[in-house]
């Protein structure tokens, strides 16, 4: 993995999502003398800002949704966009709301208070549950299962069908911060700088990839796994090798825009980094 190049953004960049003619992003501002929080969706095509909507608050995470973007808020909120105008707000909770999964017509949306939000998006009806003492940094559904981090390293599965718990793993030796679901396998990165594999079908531990500097997000690409780090910037990484990208920030956001091109959110120095990728 090589770097190509990168570009400076308004704001502090957490979350990059393709689309048909390029790309978006996401930031989540906080002012450190008045701690107002503010935040936008930015489009872009051939690497030039063509919109950017703000708002009165971060934007945490955001995926598309149709023809649209749904945002995952610093104040509670989902937000439904067109990256020109805000098309609905639903206000969930007085809490930052972290991340954000979809299936289908249903928003699954993890709270910093440890509480997870369920919502019907045709009907903007939700239910929520206090699952953990403290913040809940990801959140993943697959089948009738969604997949939850509590406590010290351990991931919560619960049946989607009753909210009653089907599972609990414990996984790692610190907080599980990034959930990656395939057909037959579970990964999970943490903080302790480690990528988990589980196999889904028998949920046993089928390995333990050290990868360093907290796993924030990842990505699975060939053999091995594109992360973005809380230390040492980006990273490929295979069984035998490691690829290294570094920022002079916390990697935070990660997409693969076109085939084999990364794009990173370096999100304190405000920007956006290029990466390409050929390795097999």
């Amino acid at each position: 993995m090589e770097k190509q190049g990168e570009i400076s953004v308004h704001g502090n960049p957490d979350c990059v999502v393709k689309t048909f003619d390029g790309y978006c992003i996401s930031t989540y501002n906080l002012d450190k003398d008045t701690g107002i929080k503010t935040g936008s969706i930015q489009k872009f095509a051939n690497n030039s800002l063509i919109s950017r909507l703000n708002f009165d608050c971060g934007i945490l995470d955001f995926k598309s949704y149709e023809s649209n973007f749904l945002a995952c808020t610093s104040d509670g909120k989902l937000i439904l966009t067109d990256c020109l105008s805000t098309k609905l707000t639903l206000s969930l909770t007085d809490q930052c709301l972290s991340y954000l999964s979809l299936s289908g017509n249903t928003a699954y949306s993890a709270s910093l208070d440890g509480s997870i939000h369920i919502v019907d998006l045709p009907t903007q009806s939700y239910q929520s549950y206090k699952l953990n003492a403290y913040e809940i940094w990801y959140i993943e559904k697959f089948n009738d299962l969604i997949c939850v981090p509590i406590s010290i390293g351990k991931l919560l599965v619960k049946d989607s069908r009753n909210m009653e718990t089907f599972k609990t793993l414990n996984l790692h030796e610190s907080e599980i911060c990034s959930i990656l679901i395939d057909d037959t396998n579970i990964y999970t990165g943490s903080f302790d700088g480690t990528i988990t594999q589980i196999d889904s079908r028998t949920w046993g531990k089928v390995s333990v990839l050290n990868i360093g500097g907290g796993v924030w997000r990842m990505l699975r690409k060939n053999s091995g796994f594109l992360t973005a780090n809380m230390e040492e910037g980006f990273k490929y990484t295979t069984p035998t090798s490691q690829f290294t990208v570094s920022t002079q920030s916390l990697a935070y956001g990660l997409a693969e825009v076109e085939e084999n091109l990364i794009i990173g959110c370096s999100f304190y120095d405000s920007k956006l980094v290029f990466m390409q990728t050929t390795t097999t």
